[in-house]
Formats: structure tokens, sequence, C-alpha cells
């Protein structure tokens, strides 16, 4: 094994190896993130633990002429074999694969002779193969993930888009289009029997002839008297400003929607007995 620090050139630019007691070699964060186009901030964040470290957190003794001066003398992060061909498979510069190539027909060669480097019956290639081959593998899983993922939510859109219609992105709905919403979702019912269906259920009353929500609705998010921008005129030419108008909010859509299909059940269900028959047997 050797403790000597190794540097390698790639194309002008220095890649500092070493390796541990294990025989393992490991790379330079710095050398190979400024290759790869990668932050060396981010190493830790794309690695597993036991692909990227500090050099002074393993035995490989002699260290210090590895130290960073440029960093503030601090020991720089290291990366395994697995931790640099992970590096390499997520850069997008295009000379990374010409980086890999050099790594394994040049570097690890090269540490290999020296000693340090305790190869298992594999060459350098045939390791850096199934390594890459792994890697693979978790990417392909991931990406079925992701299909997974996808079509579920494409199960999902026509659903959320049959919602979205019933529930309009503005939230507000005067009572003749709540009406027709209603009737959309399945529950037939015109303006008029829902003016009158409000009113049997507490929501509304009339105010002077016009129909008024019921304060305890509107603090409960079920109705909203909007008022008017602009304002009517006599016959005497005097301007008057029109009442606020009933509108319908999504929480009292949904509630309304609810109350009905279930009243629609209790008319049902309250038919002669031959007719219930009939529906339960259908």
């Amino acid at each position: 094994m050797t403790t000597d620090i190794m540097p390698f050139d790639f194309h002008g630019q220095t890649v500092r190896t070493l390796t541990d007691v294990n025989g393992e070699p490991w790379f330079v964060a710095k050398d190979v993130c400024e290759i790869l186009g990668t932050h060396t901030k981010d190493v830790r964040s794309i690695l597993d633990d036991d692909e990227v470290t500090n050099v002074t957190t393993i035995d490989i003794g002699g260290i210090s002429t590895i130290y960073d001066h440029s960093n503030g003398g601090k020991a720089p992060l290291i990366v395994s074999e697995a931790g640099l061909y992970t590096l390499i498979m997520r850069s997008r510069k295009p000379e990374a694969q010409t980086f890999k190539r050099w790594v394994t027909h040049e570097v690890l060669p090269s540490i290999r002779k020296t000693g340090g480097y305790a190869m298992s019956s594999m060459s350098v290639e045939e390791r850096a193969l199934s390594i890459m081959g792994e890697l693979k593998a978790i990417v392909d899983r991931q990406k079925r993930t992701i299909t997974s993922q996808h079509e579920a939510i494409t199960q999902m859109e026509p659903k959320a888009e049959a919602y979205d219609t019933f529930l309009d992105h503005t939230g507000l709905y005067k009572v003749g289009e709540a009406a027709k919403l209603l009737s959309n979702s399945g529950t037939s019912i015109g303006q008029k029997r829902l003016f009158d269906y409000l009113e049997s259920i507490g929501w509304i009353y009339r105010n002077h002839g016009k129909w008024t929500a019921k304060q305890r609705q509107v603090d409960a998010g079920h109705l909203y008297m909007k008022d008017h921008v602009t304002n009517g005129t006599d016959s005497n030419g005097n301007p008057f400003q029109y009442p606020p108008t009933v509108y319908v909010t999504r929480r009292g859509l949904n509630l309304l929607q609810r109350k009905l299909a279930d009243r629609n059940l209790e008319r049902t269900l309250a038919q002669s007995p031959e007719q219930a028959t009939m529906i339960e047997n259908a």
C-alpha cells in the first residue's frame, strides 16, 4: 500500500489520488468536480455516506501534503471509486466519458502498478463496468418508479378535470350557475328550485322581496353576499344602489351536493314497497 499522493494530469488539470489502508483508491473531490462541472458543496448530497469523506476520517497515513491551502487549510473531500462513477454519470459535460475512460485505462492501472491498489480478480475495466452496471440498475429502478407515478397521475387527471369543472376556479357562483353545476354532477335542479331549497334549509330569506343570505351561512363560508360594482337609475334619473346578490361558495356547493344527494336517496327509500323492491333488485 502507498500513502503518497499520486497526482495525474487530465488535459492540463491535476487529479490527486490516494489509497486507504484497504488499498482502495480515493479521488480529491475538488479536482474531479472541476472537470465534471459539479459543485463540490453538492457532493455529499449526491453520494452515499460510504462514497465520500474527508481525508482526516480515514487511515491513510502521511496525509498532511494533501491539505488544500486555497480552502483555508481544511482537509478536502475525497470520493471513492464508486462515488467517482456516480459523479461521472450525473455530469452533463461532453468530456465526462473521456474522463471515465482515462480513469479506467490510465489512472487505476497506474495505481495498481504501485502495489497500493488491492485489485480483485476483475480487471480495471471489468470493475468499472460492474460498478456502472450497478448504478444503471439504480437509475432504471428510479425510472420505473417515476413511470408508475406518472401512470397514477394520468389516471387521476380525468377525475381532477371533472372536479375542476364542478368547482370553478373563481370559487363563487350565482345561484343559477350553482344549479347548473349541481345538475351536471348528477343532481337535477333548476335556479328557482334551488332558491326554494336554500330557503327551506334556512340558508337564505327574503328581505324586502330580495333573497338574502343568513349571516350564519356567510360566517360558515357557504354563502357570500356580493355587492354590485355599478348602480341603477330610477325613472326620475336618480341613481340607486342594487342590493347585494347571493353567491354560493365552493364549500357551500360541496355541501349542497351532498345534502341534495341524501335528500334524493331518502325520497327513493320512501317510495312504495313495490318500487323499493324493484330498485333493490335492480
